[in-house]
This record gives C-alpha cells, sequence and structure tokens, in this order.
C-alpha cells in the first residue's frame, strides 16, 4: 500500500540517486575545496578544532566526516558518499515541504526539478557541506512554515526548529541570510487592511517575532564559541581585506552566472532566458490572476521572498557568487515548480516542459564530468620526462600542495612558489588561501634565488593566478627560460596552465 500510494516519489527519489550515483562514478580527482575538508577532517581532535577556528567555514560537514573516517576509508569515494545521501534526502525533504505548501502536484514537481537538477547533483556528488546546507535549509522552511505560518506550534516543532538551525549556522555562514529572511517573513506578511484587525496582525506578529527569537538564541548562543574566535582573527588579519569574496567584479555575467544554482543551469544563455524572461513573466501572470480573485495566495508570497530576499541581499552586499546565492536554490525550485503547475493544466505538459529544461544541462553537466583530472598533468609530465635532464615541477598556487602530494605521478620533483617565511603549511593555507594579493617581481626574484631554480635545466610550472596576481611566465623568461610546449589540464579553476620550460 504505501509503494503504491507513494509510487511517484519513491520513483523520482531512486533517479535521483542514480543520477547522483552515476556522478559520483565520473566525478575525477578532488579538487581544492573537497581536498581541504578531506585533509582537515583528519587532523587530531585538538588540531582540528583550531584549524577550524581559523577557517572562514563552519566545520559540521569536516565534524561529520571525522567521525565518518572512524567507519569507512579515506578514499574520493568515501568522503563524497554523505554528499550523495543528503542530496537524495533533500529530495523527499523538499516534496514533503511543497506537499504542506501547495497540492501534491506541485510536489511533484518540485521534487522532479531537484532531482534532475545538474547543479544539485554536482553538489550532491561534492565533498563539501553543500548539500548537507540545502538539506538541513529545506527543514528550516518546513519548520518554520509549519510553526509560523501554518500555526502548528509544538514544543517538539521549536525544538527541532531550533536543532536545525544549530546545524545551519555551523554549516554555512550564508545561514544568516536565510534566518533574517525568516524573521523579516514575520513582519512582511498577513498584513491586513482593516484598522482593528491591523492592530491584531501587528500583535499576533510580534509575538510570532519573539518566538522566533526565542527559538534560534539557544542556537546563536551554542554557535558563539566557534564565531566568536572565528571572527575575531578574521577581523584582525591584515589580509581579510584582500579575500576573493571582498573583490569580487560587479558586472551583469558575474551577477548572471551567481544565478546558475537556482535553476540548475549550466550555461549563460540558458539562465539568461529564464530569468529575463519566462520567470518574471509566469510570477506577474500568477499574481495577476490571483489579484482578479481578491486575494494574493500568502504562500505564494512566503515562497517567492524567501527565493528574492536572500538574492537581493547578497546582490546588495556585493557577494555576487555562487556560495551566496545557494542558499535560494530550495524556495526557488518550489516556485518554478508552483509556477508551472499553476499556468499549466496537464501534468503531462508540465512535467515534459520541466525535464526540457533541465535535459540540455544535463547533458552540459556529462560533458564538465570528471570536473578535476589529473591524468591530464601526468600525461604532460610524462611526455616530456627526460632522465638525462635535472627537471622540477612548480605549481604557483601553494594550496594545491595536497593534491600535488596525491596525485603528480613520475619521479619529478615538486615544489610550490611559497613566498612566505612562515614555515606552518596547514595554517597558511587557511589564513591565506582566500588572497587575491599582488605578487611583484622582488617576491618572485627571492623565491627564485631562495631555491636555487638556476640548478634545473628544465621546469614543468602548473601556474594559476588563483591567490593573485602570480605570474611565473613573465619573471621565467626574462631569466633565460624558454616556452617549449604548455597544455590546459582538466582541473577545476579559473585559468590553470601547465607550461614546460627549458634553460638556455
Amino acid at each position: 500500500m504505501f509503494l503504491k500510494k507513494h509510487a511517484a516519489i519513491l520513483s523520482i527519489t531512486l533517479a535521483g540517486l542514480t543520477l547522483r550515483l552515476v556522478a559520483l562514478a565520473h566525478y575525477g580527482d578532488f579538487w581544492g575545496d573537497e581536498m581541504f575538508s578531506f585533509v582537515y577532517s583528519q587532523k587530531p581532535w585538538l588540531t582540528s578544532l583550531r584549524f577550524w577556528t581559523l577557517e572562514t567555514n563552519p566545520p559540521l560537514h569536516m565534524v561529520f566526516l571525522k567521525f565518518w573516517w572512524y567507519v569507512f576509508p579515506e578514499t574520493e569515494l568515501f568522503a563524497r558518499l554523505p554528499s550523495v545521501i543528503f542530496g537524495t534526502v533533500s529530495i523527499w525533504a523538499i516534496y514533503r515541504f511543497t506537499q504542506k505548501l501547495f497540492t501534491n502536484r506541485t510536489a511533484i514537481l518540485a521534487a522532479l526539478l531537484l532531482a534532475l537538477s545538474p547543479y544539485h547533483i554536482f553538489m550532491s556528488a561534492t565533498a563539501r557541506g553543500y548539500a548537507l546546507f540545502l538539506l538541513l535549509a529545506i527543514l528550516s522552511l518546513t519548520f518554520f512554515y509549519t510553526i509560523f505560518i501554518a500555526g502548528e506550534t509544538t514544543r517538539k516543532n521549536y525544538v527541532l526548529f531550533g536543532l536545525i538551525a544549530l546545524g545551519l549556522l555551523y554549516t554555512h555562514l550564508t545561514t544568516l541570510l536565510l534566518l533574517t529572511t525568516e524573521g523579516l517573513l514575520l513582519i512582511l506578511l498577513k498584513r491586513d487592511s482593516s484598522p482593528a484587525s491591523r492592530r491584531a496582525q501587528n500583535d499576533n506578529r510580534w509575538r510570532a517575532l519573539k518566538k522566533f527569537f526565542l527559538t534560534i538564541l539557544p542556537a546563536v548562543l551554542l554557535w558563539l564559541p566557534w564565531a566568536v574566535p572565528a571572527f575575531y582573527f578574521k577581523l584582525h588579519n591584515p589580509s581579510f581585506d584582500q579575500a576573493w569574496f571582498f573583490n569580487i567584479e560587479p558586472t551583469f555575467k558575474t551577477w548572471l552566472e551567481a544565478l546558475h544554482p537556482l535553476f540548475g543551469a549550466m550555461n549563460p544563455p540558458l539562465q539568461f532566458i529564464l530569468i529575463s524572461v519566462f520567470f518574471p513573466i509566469l510570477i506577474a501572470y500568477a499574481l495577476y490572476q490571483q489579484k482578479k480573485k481578491g486575494t494574493i495566495d500568502a504562500r505564494l508570497l512566503f515562497i517567492l521572498l524567501m527565493s528574492l530576499v536572500p538574492v537581493v541581499a547578497a546582490t546588495g552586499l556585493g557577494l555576487w557568487n555562487i556560495k551566496f546565492f545557494v542558499i535560494a536554490i530550495p524556495p526557488t525550485i518550489i516556485l518554478t515548480a508552483y509556477l508551472i503547475d499553476y499556468s499549466l493544466s496537464s501534468h503531462i505538459l508540465a512535467t515534459l516542459i520541466l525535464i526540457g529544461l533541465t535535459l540540455p544541462n544535463l547533458i552540459g553537466l556529462t560533458r564538465f564530468l570528471p570536473a578535476e583530472d589529473w591524468r591530464t598533468v601526468n600525461t604532460f609530465v610524462a611526455a616530456h620526462t627526460n632522465p638525462e635532464q635535472k627537471q622540477l615541477f612548480v605549481y604557483t598556487n601553494f594550496t594545491d600542495q595536497p593534491r600535488v602530494a596525491r596525485y603528480l605521478k613520475g619521479a619529478v620533483p615538486a615544489i610550490p612558489y611559497y613566498p612566505y617565511d612562515e614555515q606552518r603549511w596547514d595554517e597558511m593555507v587557511i589564513t591565506k588561501n582566500y588572497l587575491r594579493s599582488p605578487h611583484p617581481n622582488e617576491e618572485m626574484a627571492t623565491w627564485y634565488e631562495k631555491n636555487r631554480i638556476t640548478q634545473y635545466d628544465e621546469l614543468f610550472v602548473l601556474q594559476s593566478s588563483t591567490l593573485g596576481n602570480i605570474d611565473l611566465r613573465g619573471w621565467l623568461e626574462k631569466n633565460h627560460w624558454e616556452l617549449k610546449d604548455k597544455t590546459t589540464p582538466r582541473l577545476v579553476g579559473d585559468d590553470y596552465q601547465l607550461l614546460y620550460y627549458a634553460h638556455y
């Protein structure tokens, strides 16, 4: 009976799990942030606690991995498997929440949209905290709506909402945007035109807001032992203003790319069409039709504001990056499902439209995977390895050290471009991994002489400007190095190039 009753959502969940397992199988090697989670979840407990305080992101996902390693082996497959689980459970969670909000048909469409979302599939196969974060975000929205909108004010619901808020705070800092938006909605929703009713609504509104703050207050207090030292360190770090998230280029293209995850899009043209044409039209149509009937559905306003407010806030703060927009993925997916369901009477047609929207991006995801493949590096190095020449492999991003150690094959020694005097590599990765500071020629000259680069006949240079204006190419060519060959390896990053130089 259960299987028959829930056949549709079980089929969608199974399809979503299958897609996530396929992505897991083809994901490739660890990229930078994944390697960070992998390495720093395996440190001794006291060392981990110290480093987690210095890290920009809260540590819940790495704490989970730390316990996970007591049971499972430390490999790429098992590092990513928890995200597959969280991502798959999210399909069921968004179905249940949407079912509570609207109709079963809308809930099926929302679950289908999330199950087929290429961006969510990618996050669900990534060894980072994003899949956990979005699952907790869906649960937070569910209990927020249940308590403060639907009025199911049981002690159990309050406790679970507070625990979810604690989990969110310890998973990602954009939780602050989510909780702020939820509090704001308690002020914005349920307005009434009559004076007497308006006073009553205001009283109810402020009582609800008070209960909301009292519910999340314990979570905030339990978050402070990490947040206070973490923020203190960051604000007193003289290099913090060089962080990449303070220096995002404010262009329309940047903003458009940051919106990709909201619709699971993998390319700007499709995203542009969705945002600039169809999505606003469908919103306006739904609001207009409801206004004609005398009232606008408060549930639509709720999910619409939950989609828009975090995006507007992140945009206003200059945080034009995917990481700061992902919090709006669940409500936007629900809103998309609602608008399509509202506009189309045919369930089959609505389903086909959703599949049509996601299919091109699913194809794009297959082309994107493996996300990182160090075989492209090793093949190039092997083709130019010469035992008769003294060769060295140099990488300009010193935080790549654990990936180089894990994946670089062959007998060629490797060193980073590491201009810092400090020798505490683990701490330097945490405190300087986000910097975009310039690297002048004087600094390169010091590094060049200190490492006695002139003793080598040939260099392999894995060039990236991820940590700022690091360009060894110009420096090497001024110092009698000739570029013999180059390739673009399949590595996650904006501008990785692998260069092969010979000294003359």
